[in-house]
């Protein structure tokens, strides 16, 4: 019976697994030109590809890291989503690729890209699970996460992105909600207790 519980996966990893689920939705919603799955509505933002790849690695990664597999595998994970980062970075239009060579059905908007707010966040991401591979106790993940959840809260609750709206903060022009959804769905992860006997109240 312990070595089935030992076994058993933890609730951050489950809901990493959710991460992976939720990431690969809008790769679908471009391959098939399903503009739902991309964005929230017309004149909103879409999560781009690269975005929707990188957190793809990031919860795969997490899922790995929970489940104690493939250190080697974990670091190359973390590595990819900075490469891509930076590649989005150095080559903006590099999101129109997949819809330019075929791959993608759909083509981005003008107002589509990863915002420099996206690229910090998976920054921080990198961190996080960087910290996490070799310190499941880390303060600095624990700090990180904290503020990478609040801010993604804070984007979400404060921020019009309706590009026309007096609300709208430009610094998060390019920022779709999917793309704050997953950070704090990610962040919140890395901030539930290790121990799932942590959640369980006293009786």
């Amino acid at each position: 019976m312990s070595n089935d519980l030992s076994n058993k996966p933890s609730l951050r990893c489950r809901i990493a697994q959710v991460g992976v689920l939720l990431s690969c939705m809008p790769i679908l919603g471009w391959m098939l030109d399903t503009p739902w799955l991309v964005r929230a509505s017309e004149t909103h933002a879409a999560i781009v590809l690269p975005t929707a790849f990188s957190f793809t690695l990031v919860f795969i990664a997490l899922m790995l890291i929970e489940r104690g597999r493939a250190e080697k595998l974990q670091r190359t994970l973390i590595f990819a989503v900075i490469g891509l980062v930076i590649a989005e970075q150095l080559y903006p239009d590099l999101h129109a690729l997949p819809s330019i060579i075929g791959v993608a059905r759909a083509m981005p908007a003008a107002i589509d890209g990863m915002s420099a707010a996206t690229a910090i966040g998976f920054l921080l991401t990198a961190l996080v699970l960087w910290r996490l591979q070799t310190n499941r106790d880390s303060t600095i993940a624990l700090a990180v996460s904290l503020f990478g959840l609040s801010s993604a809260v804070a984007i979400l609750l404060g921020h019009s992105f309706e590009p026309a709206s007096i609300y709208a903060l430009p610094v998060f022009a390019e920022l779709s909600q999917y793309t704050a959804a997953l950070f704090a769905l990610f962040f919140a992860t890395t901030l539930i207790p290790e121990s799932e006997g942590a959640l369980t109240p006293p009786v």
